[in-house]
């Protein structure tokens, strides 16, 4: 690429303050984020994360500093939301986008306000990063399903708690083969205040096969998987469940008669 002006590239990397996502710009250079996001994206690339993106409404449910964002972009979709609840300038997105040149729409706001009548429905909706923050996730998911198309493809990821119970379990004299049978099960961990690595912001943590269901749960059907460290990534299909969607509504109702 010509007319790449290296020294403002870096003063402006070097400006935000904390950045999460590794961004390759355009003079080579790498954002010093502490997510390794190239290699993820070869993973979720394995899963089924579209390689073309052409046609496509695409949401990115806390976004960061928009490394997904700018991935969909750059593949082709016709349109990218990312959203996040901070400001753009407090994290390194305004700086990639404005080097970029992207024309990513950033929206500051908070997955459990999601509507579809707010910002309509979408292809496919990336949530990545954020589940195991949350203090309500099934909640969340339900927001972040409402968004999708149906049959539109939804990419879920989390911190998720197998190596850590597998770790504890071996420190009670737990046998292997017994932990990898309990980190099989379904299981949510909660954190409670900063107990996960002294940040008060991780609530919980499931073992891949709860983090299977809970996507179940949220009619998100999943379609591969993959558990990579301490990180757990579901690609579902957005697909209506009769007996699910009538249990979600009966969860968030009232006055109903219920025989």
């Amino acid at each position: 690429m010509n007319n790449i002006n290296t020294a403002h590239i870096q003063q402006q990397i070097q400006s935000v303050q904390h950045w999460y996502h590794q961004i390759t710009m355009p003079d080579g250079s790498v954002t010093p984020g502490i997510n390794a996001s190239a290699e993820t994206l070869r993973i979720y690339d394995r899963l089924g994360f579209p390689a073309d993106f052409s046609g496509k409404r695409v949401l990115d449910v806390g976004c960061a500093d928009g490394y997904f964002s700018f991935v969909a972009e750059k593949r082709g979709a016709d349109e990218v939301i990312a959203i996040d609840y901070r400001l753009p300038t407090a994290s390194g997105f305004s700086v990639v986008a404005s080097i970029l040149g992207s024309k990513v729409k950033h929206v500051v706001d908070n997955v459990y306000n999601l509507t579809p009548e707010k910002y309509g429905k979408f292809d496919v909706v990336i949530f990545v990063g954020v589940l195991y923050h949350l203090r309500n996730p099934l909640l969340a998911l339900d927001r972040v399903r409402e968004m999708a198309n149906e049959g539109g493809t939804v990419i879920v990821e989390s911190h998720i708690a197998n190596p850590e119970l597998i770790q504890a379990m071996h420190k009670l004299g737990v046998s292997v083969e017994i932990a990898q049978k309990v980190v099989g099960l379904p299981i949510w961990n909660f954190y409670y205040a900063d107990s996960l690595n002294n940040d008060a912001s991780n609530k919980w943590a499931p073992t891949l096969g709860g983090l299977i269901n809970v996507c179940k749960e949220a009619q998100l059907e999943p379609l591969a998987h993959s558990e990579f460290g301490s990180r757990g990534a579901v690609v579902c299909r957005a697909q209506r469940h009769d007996l699910l969607e009538s249990s979600r509504q009966m969860d968030i109702s009232v006055g109903i008669n219920v025989a």
